[in-house]
């Protein structure tokens, strides 16, 4: 097929998945922080970019390595609840600027048939696909690692915008875990879930 006929009949394609990590915003969406300055962290400067050294010395934490790594070995309840609450603090007044952004231009140019799946915590996308989806039949998109925007209703394999309701039994949605213990994650779970959105 050429490149007219692929422009022409985009919807005879087949669906594409996109994947997004955490390169996607801090290196290549938004190289010098978004609107307020913030940066954005990969996992190897997560630390160091939120601030978290003297929280995890006060917790004893030894050696300062990935933080995902880290965060599976802390077993001091009220040490998680503070780096679970300041972690979600720091991505949640995180903003898109107004002009158009990476993040607009990919979900314009995907079709509805399409998905984009991130792992990245940070409100970007999310927001992008609210500002947008008037405009055009925007891609589904799934959060594999959870987002500060979203909240879920497992029940009903439903999700949406934090303290909504799910539309099937009107209960308001419960937060998303951001953060787990690296050795219990199980993406069978997720993609079992995810494509369960897709299916229904």
């Amino acid at each position: 097929m050429n490149k007219e006929s692929l422009i022409q009949n985009p919807e005879n394609q087949k669906p594409h998945v996109v994947l997004l990590g955490a390169g996607a915003s801090s290196r290549a969406a938004f190289p010098n922080g978004e609107v307020s300055g913030k940066r954005l962290p990969l996992m190897s400067d997560f630390i160091e970019v939120l601030k978290l050294t003297a929280l995890l010395k006060q917790g004893n934490i030894g050696s300062i390595e990935n933080f995902e790594v880290i965060y599976s070995h802390i077993k001091n309840d009220t040490l998680r609840n503070t780096l679970e609450k300041q972690i979600n603090n720091y991505f949640s007044t995180m903003m898109l600027p107004t002009t158009v952004t990476d993040y607009d231009r990919l979900l314009l140019s995907l079709r509805k048939k399409d998905a984009v799946f991130t792992f990245n915590w940070d409100p970007f996308l999310f927001d992008a696909w609210v500002r947008n989806y008037h405009i055009a039949k925007l891609p589904e998109i799934f959060f594999l690692h959870g987002n500060v925007r979203i909240g879920s209703c497992i029940k009903h394999f439903q999700w949406g915008k934090k303290w909504e309701a799910c539309p099937i039994c009107n209960e308001i949605f419960s937060d998303v875990p951001l953060l787990y213990p690296i050795e219990n994650k199980d993406y069978f779970v997720f993609c079992s879930f995810f494509l369960n959105l897709l299916l229904f």
